[in-house]
């Protein structure tokens, strides 16, 4: 685990235990909420993050899940008695698709296992205005995906709707898709930060829609 400060109030934990590509854990500390984006794949990395944060048993911590895939959801338990929020349709798709993603990866999980769903959803976006912390549903890589805009940095983080070289697109509604990367190119964010990929930008956003109309 590496840890990088990307400004006074946000850092990335940089983990490569996946071959081929890093996974990030981003981490807000605003006024009243620490923010957590994603949880990797167990609880004791996410024990690793407290604990090089040292933040105690009682800190109020905000847990985000951009959406249902494994390597996004997997320390969950960790904050079980935390809020942990996700869109409404993340639930059934971790219920669902859990047996096979266990199956299939859990050679990466650290820490036991426990499915712990996301215990505040919503449909099209929530906030935490408090703590300059927007989220607001956008369909792309999957069909559960959300994305976090912190008012305050003007970042914007958008799970693995961008990565370089190319998405992975597991929606077949592109249309979709590119009315998100476009809601993306009017919020005018400094910086993008994806599940995988550091340090994005408009033209990122950009060769993507170019990538998905190729697709269609």
């Amino acid at each position: 685990m590496i840890k990088k400060e990307l400004s006074k109030r946000s850092s990335v934990y940089i983990f490569d235990e996946i071959p081929d590509f890093e996974t990030f854990v981003y981490v807000i500390k605003g006024q009243h909420n620490t923010f957590f984006i994603d949880t990797f794949c167990g609880p004791d990395y996410m024990k690793s993050i407290i604990d090089d944060m040292e933040l105690t048993s009682t800190h109020n911590i905000v847990v985000i899940n951009t959406h249902f895939h494994w390597d996004h959801i997997w320390g969950n338990n960790f904050f079980h008695k935390n809020k942990i929020v996700a869109h409404k349709s993340c639930q059934k798709l971790i219920v669902d698709n859990w047996d096979e993603m266990l199956r299939e990866n859990s050679i990466y999980a650290k820490g036991k296992l426990t499915m712990n769903l996301p215990n505040t959803t919503f449909t099209n976006k929530i906030s935490f205005n408090s703590d300059g912390i927007n989220m607001f549903y956008s369909p792309g890589h999957t069909k559960d995906c959300i994305s976090v805009y912190d008012t305050e940095d003007e970042f914007l983080y958008v799970g693995d709707n961008l990565e370089r070289p190319h998405v992975f697109v597991e929606s077949d509604d592109i249309d979709a898709y590119i009315k998100t990367l476009n809601s993306y190119l009017t919020l005018k964010p400094k910086k993008i930060f994806a599940g995988h990929t550091l340090e994005l930008d408009e033209n990122d956003i950009q060769e993507t829609i170019a990538y998905l109309n190729n697709l269609k």
